[in-house]
């Protein structure tokens, strides 16, 4: 933008500062939330730590101590560097939002893959549970078949006949056919 015209006027100049101070201020402001909350977790954890062990020892202050110094630290590199944060920030957000895509892509595959393959399982189980009763069913209506036979012929003690062969499920189903025919 121009901003000196010809009569002086800055008015551009005014509201291009005025904008660059607003940003700067909400972004710092940001980072001092995030690094009090920050820190303020860490305390607690540490704090909860303590309690839990019932031990104050010189090693957890240090080591409170050292967190501090790093997060000031890193609250001044990212006031320095605020801009390549931001970029920084964007950059990884960017990034983890495709991986997390990526790796929902390939978890969905992998469920449907595995889906696939208990259906595939299923499916086998069933054809051979089936195949299994079917031989288990056969041989046993053989061996019954004589016995079908033989009470069918002679009605008269059908109940004896039932109790004494094995098969009553068979010789039921066989005297019920042998009463139609």
């Amino acid at each position: 933008p121009d901003f000196f015209t010809a009569d002086g006027d800055v008015t551009e100049l005014v509201i291009v500062v005025v904008v660059v101070v607003v940003v700067v201020v909400v972004v710092v402001v940001v980072v001092v939330v995030v690094v009090v909350v920050v820190v303020l977790v860490v305390v607690h954890v540490v704090v909860i730590v303590v309690k839990v062990l019932q031990v104050v020892a010189v090693e957890v202050i240090v080591a409170v101590v050292v967190v501090v110094i790093v997060v000031v630290v890193v609250v001044a590199v990212v006031v320095v560097l605020m801009v390549v944060v931001v970029v920084v920030v964007v950059v990884v957000v960017v990034v983890v939002v495709v991986v997390v895509v990526v790796v929902a892509a390939v978890a969905v595959v992998v469920e449907v893959e595995v889906k696939i393959c208990s259906g595939a399982v299923m499916v086998v189980v069933v054809v051979v549970v089936v195949a299994a009763s079917a031989i288990v069913l056969r041989e046993r209506s053989s061996n019954c078949s004589s016995m079908s036979y033989a009470c069918s012929i002679a009605k008269s003690d059908i109940d004896i006949c039932l109790i004494n062969d094995g098969c009553m499920l068979f010789n039921i189903n066989m005297l019920a056919a042998s009463e139609l025919v």
